[in-house]
């Protein structure tokens, strides 16, 4: 997602889900609002599925508002559980269903889960189908990194890299030196601690995304996980750090005065 884009969705929408690409398709950025009060007791939310235009702006191409009736409110609350919850990830789950049957017709639908429904048509998406799709987003995600790594886009100086490559590299250098460790480290080395150097950015700018993602940092093998900020070493001698794992080490660890004046 892009940044630009990413925050002016975030203006006009109380939810931003990230993106989704239907086999063939663009890359469709997805929000959602609660339904609008004009719906009565039922409960819902809106969803918007947009794509970027050749201008850069955002076009709603598709719009799809799930809604729970007043009955089945009461009558399937053991489907249902939380009802914000389960509207938002049974919509979304429909949403992306009608994207990959056509991606390419604009369009506003309306889904309203009745107490007469069939449950099996609204129940959660399973965690299978989750990491799978998770999975695929970050082999497109790497797929990005490692074609601009082949092209010298980032990490040599020429840019300074976003906030968002940043988060989206360190995720990528995590995998990939836990499965270095596997391979070499396990059997000899059963503590490791995991220095990643950032160079092309700081942690400045990287922090506010990092914050509540804790847990995106703990499927690996390491110790201790750390990001070194060595942007400001020839200015200030010294760098900062922020912990990536474990919980006890979470956080931005200050620089050593950091009101003073940078060196010359």
């Amino acid at each position: 997602m892009k940044p630009q884009l990413l925050d002016e969705l975030k203006k006009q929408y109380s939810s931003v889900h990230g993106c989704y690409r239907p086999e063939g398709g663009p890359c469709f950025y997805l929000v959602s609002d609660p339904a609008a009060g004009d719906y009565g007791r039922r409960r819902g939310r809106r969803f918007v599925a947009a794509v970027e235009a050749r201008d850069g702006t955002l076009d709603e191409k598709v719009s799809l508002t799930f809604l729970v009736a007043t009955m089945a409110q009461m009558v399937k609350s053991s489907l249902i559980g939380d009802l914000d919850a389960f509207c938002e990830e049974v919509g979304l789950e429909r949403l992306r269903e009608t994207l990959s049957r056509d991606f390419t017709s604009e369009r506003d639908e309306d889904i309203v889960l009745t107490r007469d429904s069939d449950d099996s048509l609204f129940r959660r998406p399973s965690s299978a189908s989750i990491i799978q799709r998770y999975q695929v987003l970050k082999g497109e995600i790497l797929h990005v990194l490692a074609d601009r790594h082949a092209r010298g886009a980032i990490l040599d100086r020429k840019e300074e890299m976003a906030p968002y490559d940043m988060l989206m590299e360190v995720q990528a250098r995590l995998e990939q030196k836990e499965g270095a460790r596997r391979a070499r480290y396990v059997a000899r080395v059963p503590q490791t601690i995991l220095v990643l150097q950032l160079v092309d950015g700081s942690l400045d700018v990287l922090q506010h995304l990092l914050d509540g993602m804790n847990d995106e940092f703990k499927d690996h093998g390491f110790a201790e996980v750390w990001l070194a900020d060595y942007s400001g070493l020839e200015a200030y001698r010294d760098i900062q750090l922020f912990g990536l794992f474990s919980d006890k080490w979470w956080g931005y660890h200050l620089r050593p005065w950091p009101d003073r004046k940078p060196y010359g």
